[in-house]
Parts: C-alpha cells; sequence; structure tokens
C-alpha cells in the first residue's frame, strides 16, 4: 500500500524459469491495475525462435539441418541426441546458456542415462572454445561453480604412462624427473596419431550391405572388427560415437593391460594401437563420430558430422557399445547440487586427457577398480585423498588395485559406510559419512567427491532392437556362439555384462566377431537344443546364459561371478538335485570373473535347464587401505 507500484517477483532454479513468463504477464496486469500506461516496446518478439532439435527432426529434416551445419550430425550427448550445433546456438542465442547447468536447462544435455558422464567434458570444452575462455574458467552454474581447479602438476613425458616423480635417464644421458614438462595437455600414444591412410580400403555403405557392423570402437568393437575380417568377410565397418579410436582405453594411462592377451605390461593407450596397428592392414572401414541411434532387425541409424543422417543395413551386427557408470542420480544422495560432484570415469578424463584437476581435497565413494586407480593418479598429481567410502564389508574392486593403489599410498578403505548427504554451494565444502555399524557420522571437508559406485552395461541398442535384458548382468541374454534373440545380432564386452579385464573383453570380442561373420557369410552351423543355465544359490550371475549342445562338440566356457568373497570356493553345476560337476578356485571375490571351461558332453545330459552354485568359506576384508 506504501509503494503501490513495487512488485516482488521471485523464483526457485528451474521451476522459477519455467515460471518466469506467466510470472511477468501477471506483473504487468497489476501493474495495469494500478494505473500505469504500458506501451509495447518497438522490436519486441513474444515468440524467439525455437532451436532446431536433432532427436525430433524427420529424416528429410535432419538431412536439411546438416546440409546447413555439419555440426549436426556430430553427436555431444548421447543420451538425449543433443548435437555439437545445437548447444553451439544456445551459447549464442540471445539469452546465452554460458555454463554446463544452463545447457542442461536448455537443451536436456546431461539430464539422460549417464547425467552427463559422456557429454560434461565435451560441453566443457566447446563452452570454452565459443565463450573464448580458459577451460578451468568454465562454470557448473553460477559464480564459484568451476569444474576444474587447475592444471596437473605433472605432465607424463613416459610414452603416456602413470609413473611416479622418480629420475630417469634421458635419451641425452642426462638425468631428468618425468612429470614436470610444461606441455599443458598430457602426451599419449593415441591410436589416430598413426596416421594410418585407410582410405583405399574403405566401401561407400550407400552402394554396398556390409557383411558385419560392428558398434563400437573399444575392445571388444576393435578385436570384433579383426576377427571378423580374418573369418573372411571383406565389407567389415567399424562404426564409433568417438573421434579416435580406443574407447575408455584412451584415458587409461595406468599400466597393467594385456597381461594375459599380449603377454606384456601395458597402458590402456598402448594396447588400443596394438589393435590399431593390425586392423591398419586389413580393409576394414573405420568411422569415427558415428553414432548409431537406433537399430532394426539388421538395420542401422545413426548421425555423424561427416554424412548426416542415414540408415546402413548390415547382413550381421556385433554390439560392443561398453557400459556406463552408475550417477548421483542412480544413489539419490541427499543434499545440495555443488560443483565437485564427479564419476571417477569423468575424472579420469579431466585428469589424464584434458590435463587439469577437479579438486584438490577428495573423497571417494565406492571401491570400484576405476575410483581406486584414480585415487592414486590424484595422490600422484599431488592432491589429498582422504579416504575411500565403501557401502560393503569388502573392497569392490580387484584385490590387485586395494594394494596398488590404497595400501601403497597409505589411502585409508572405510569399510560398512557411505556418504549419507552432501554439503556446499556452489562448490562442495565437505559430505556426511554414517558408519552403518555404529551409526557414528563424521563431516568431512572435501572439495571433490568421486562415485566409483559400479557399472551399467549400455543396452539401449538392444532395448530399441527388441531384446529380452538379463535382470542379473543388464545385459541382452546370449549363447555360446554370442548370438543374441534376433537372427543376425551378436554382442561382446561390457555390453553384456562388466568385465573386470580387456584381456576377456578382447576375446569375447574376438569370438563375437567371427560368429557373425560366418553368419553374415552363410557359413553359420546349423541351430541345435540350447540348454538354459542359471543362477543358484552364491552365484551372482553367468555368462553365456544358453549354451548349445547339439550337434556342437568341444568345450563351452562359463563366465561367473560369486555374491560373495570366498576362500576354498567350489562351484557346482547341477540338474535339479543331481550334481555334475564341480570347479574348485583358492580364492574369489565378486570382482572377479570365475571362467570355468567344461566339456560340452556335460551339457548335453542336461534336460531343459541346469543351475550353478558357489560354496566356501567366507572371506571379507575388514582391514582398511591406510
Amino acid at each position: 500500500e506504501r509503494c503501490p507500484r513495487l512488485v516482488h517477483a521471485a523464483g526457485i532454479r528451474s521451476t522459477g524459469l519455467s515460471a518466469s513468463p506467466e510470472a511477468a504477464a501477471m506483473v504487468r496486469d497489476l501493474l495495469a491495475d494500478q494505473g500505469l500506461t504500458l506501451r509495447l516496446r518497438p522490436g519486441y518478439r513474444a515468440e524467439r525462435p525455437a532451436i532446431p532439435r536433432m532427436r525430433a527432426a524427420t529424416g528429410e529434416e535432419a538431412a536439411a539441418l546438416h546440409a546447413r551445419d555439419a555440426r549436426y550430425g556430430h553427436m555431444v550427448c548421447r543420451c538425449e541426441q543433443v548435437s555439437e550445433a545445437e548447444v553451439v546456438q544456445a551459447i549464442h542465442a540471445p539469452v546465452p546458456a554460458t555454463s554446463l547447468e544452463a545447457i542442461k536447462r536448455r537443451l536436456h544435455a546431461g539430464a539422460g542415462r549417464c547425467q552427463g558422464g559422456f557429454c560434461g567434458p565435451r560441453i566443457l570444452e566447446i563452452l570454452a572454445r565459443e565463450l573464448g575462455q580458459p577451460l578451468p574458467t568454465v562454470r557448473k552454474a553460477g559464480p564459484g561453480s568451476e569444474v576444474l581447479r587447475e592444471p596437473n602438476k605433472a605432465r607424463w613425458r613416459d610414452g603416456g604412462r602413470e609413473t611416479s616423480n622418480v629420475k630417469r635417464q634421458a635419451s641425452n644421458g642426462k638425468s631428468t624427473e618425468t612429470g614436470v614438462a610444461t606441455d599443458p595437455r598430457p602426451s599419449l600414444p593415441v591410436p589416430s596419431r598413426l596416421a594410418l591412410d585407410v582410405s583405399r580400403l574403405t566401401f561407400d555403405v550407400s552402394r554396398l550391405t556390409p557383411d558385419v557392423a560392428v558398434v563400437g570402437a573399444g575392445p571388444a568393437g576393435l578385436a570384433a572388427a579383426l576377427s571378423a575380417w580374418e573369418r573372411g568377410a571383406r565389407r567389415v565397418l567399424l562404426l564409433d560415437r568417438e573421434e579416435e579410436p580406443g574407447g575408455i582405453l584412451k584415458q587409461c594411462i595406468h599400466s597393467g593391460f594385456g597381461l594375459q592377451y599380449f603377454q606384456a605390461d601395458l597402458t590402456g593407450p598402448e594396447y588400443a594401437q596394438r589393435f590399431w596397428q593390425r586392423l591398419a592392414r586389413t580393409g576394414v572401414e573405420y568411422r569415427p563420430g558415428a553414432m548409431v541411434t537406433g537399430l532394426q532387425g539388421t538395420e542401422l541409424r545413426l548421425f555423424s558430422a561427416e554424412r548426416g543422417s542415414e540408415a546402413v543395413a548390415a547382413r550381421a551386427v556385433v554390439l560392443a557399445t561398453g557400459c556406463r557408470e552408475r550417477t548421483r542420480g542412480n544413489l539419490r544422495i541427499p543434499g545440495t547440487r555443488p560443483a565437485g560432484v564427479l564419476t571417477a570415469g569423468t575424472v579420469q578424463r579431466l585428469v589424464n586427457l584434458c590435463g587439469y584437476l577437479p579438486g584438490r581435497r577428495a573423497v571417494v565413494l565406492g571401491s570400484g577398480d576405476i575410483g581406486l586407480i584414480m585415487a592414486r593418479r590424484l595422490t600422484l598429481e599431488g592432491a589429498q585423498v582422504l579416504r575411500v567410502v565403501e557401502i560393503l564389508p569388502y573392497a569392490a574392486g580387484l584385490p590387485r588395485n586395494v594394494v596398488q593403489c590404497l595400501q601403497d599410498f597409505g589411502i585409508p578403505l572405510q569399510l560398512h559406510s557411505t556418504v549419507t548427504r552432501i554439503l556446499g554451494s556452489p562448490r562442495l565444502q565437505a559430505v556426511e559419512v554414517t558408519d552403518l555399524a555404529s551409526g557414528q557420522v563424521e563431516m568431512v571437508e572435501c572439495d571433490l567427491l568421486i562415485l566409483s559406485v559400479g557399472l551399467i552395461c549400455e543396452n539401449e541398442l538392444a532395448v530399441t532392437a527388441g531384446l529380452e535384458l538379463d535382470p542379473l548382468t543388464g545385459g541382452p541374454f546370449i549363447d555360446d556362439r554370442c548370438a543374441l534373440s534376433r537372427p543376425g545380432l551378436y554382442a561382446a564386452g561390457n555390453s553384456l555384462h562388466v568385465s573386470d579385464l580387456v584381456d576377456t573383453v578382447s576375446l569375447e570380442g574376438e569370438r563375437a566377431g567371427a560368429q557373425a561373420a560366418a553368419y553374415a557369410l552363410g557359413e553359420s552351423p546349423p541351430p541345435g537344443r540350447r540348454v538354459r543355465v542359471l543362477c543358484g544359490e552364491g552365484v551372482r550371475q553367468v555368462v553365456p546364459q544358453f549354451v548349445t549342445v547339439e550337434p556342437d562338440a568341444g568345450t563351452v566356457r562359463l563366465s561367473l561371478r560369486v555374491q560373495q568373497p570366498l576362500a576354498q570356493a567350489r562351484i557346482h553345476l547341477w540338474e535339479g538335485s543331481r550334481r555334475l560337476a564341480t570347479h574348485r578356485e583358492r580364492a574369489v571375490v565378486p570382482a572377479s570373473l570365475i571362467h570355468w571351461e567344461m566339456e560340452r558332453s556335460l551339457l548335453a545330459q542336461v534336460g531343459e535347464s541346469c543351475r550353478l552354485s558357489a560354496e566356501g568359506e567366507t572371506l571379507c576384508q575388514e582391514q582398511g587401505g591406510g
């Protein structure tokens, strides 16, 4: 009453933003009621043109968008199918989107299944480029929410291999310390830097039908494409949504890869490079930047900056799409939404490929292998890893990683505990850690929370193809020929079940590629009687779920996981109450796959199904890592 023309209008975050047009109309009417003369502003536009969305475009519309701007074919966000062109338009809109959260609200990029795990680092780089800002100044939301803190302390020069700061002998004979070069980005032996010319080996997919199309160029996809070629398929198409082959291997600069497959201790890029060198001697066509968004039968729909939207009809398809990380959304951790809460794989990419630290004082939630490896990596970079918090009574990662990444560096492992609240805004300031056994709550000050709480099979293409998923593995059901439930479809690697070793992934890729090539060439063995393999007491999951017993001969390999750590473990094969065979292991943990090679004739004794069970002495790792 004292100020008749004063109106307070307030909103809360995204809900206030959504309601703002109606709030503005209400304020207009209130002022008009007070007698204020209102005139329409010259040049006012009641509606702004919407950003054309590739996800909603028809085939003709998508082709027109791509013809106008090739960046419409470069999919930045795989979950919500957001292209680079859309992100750029949002940044330069009349009301510009200049942060990760702004892009998320405007385009839904980062709001999908992986919650920005794939697109987050890529959108960071686009924002920095388009705004003309250094990468560490790009924000999650408002002031003070910068995602990155500072450049890495160390710049690895040892062929992209993670090392500690020890003295090494340089080529000129002078002593030098690793990790002190001034190059702002790590020097990694990325496979595409081999500059291989494969143009003479490619074919035009608009004219010819590929024998085998492989979706994904990680370790499973590389092995599948190579195996399909060696099996006799001469039109093999390798599709990769990224710009360089190797998948997750590109950012894994630690060693430990290839001990079984190559009998060598390799980094992730070195492992991928060995496959790429072998592929370079074949006629496999590699299509980088091609994101497959649909699968009907054996026909693929894909987007690429080079060709826009297109359909490729192959004779056989191998799904090697890998897996993704569980996010905060999966865990539903209460608290604020500050900068500094990231999955372990995202942190790995930011540190190893972008060359920046996202925090200085870190807590790792979950003891998965990537989290353990990044705890060591951040320690080598000079950051302080305060503890690793695990809800289970034992570490979820491989025992060797617990020793090499935690115990060797004095990083505490707190079992029976979890993070129950996130505090701080706009930057993470602390987390609340609760001991589930005692109920004791502790506030831990930190600026980085790393989530390492498990992996999920990338099964979206399998769903679009109408394939049934195994609720235990999260991937599609498969038989011992790597075949899925629809003709011509095969799968391997982490798209089927999360594997513990890259060597296992490559071997599965080899088998899937060879079987797909045989199908495409009309040389598949005839279908036979199949037996269903079920999980019984003590067994968490098994692959394959179906085994062909007639007319096939030889052996079959079952890969399974137990539900808890066991010593003197015994894995039993049953038909009803009749025990058919027993496999023994000295010690097993859920993180490690158990491979049981058995005679197929053993399963031929089974009717419709059999089951696996596990027993042994309970083996829990109650000790911490510090």
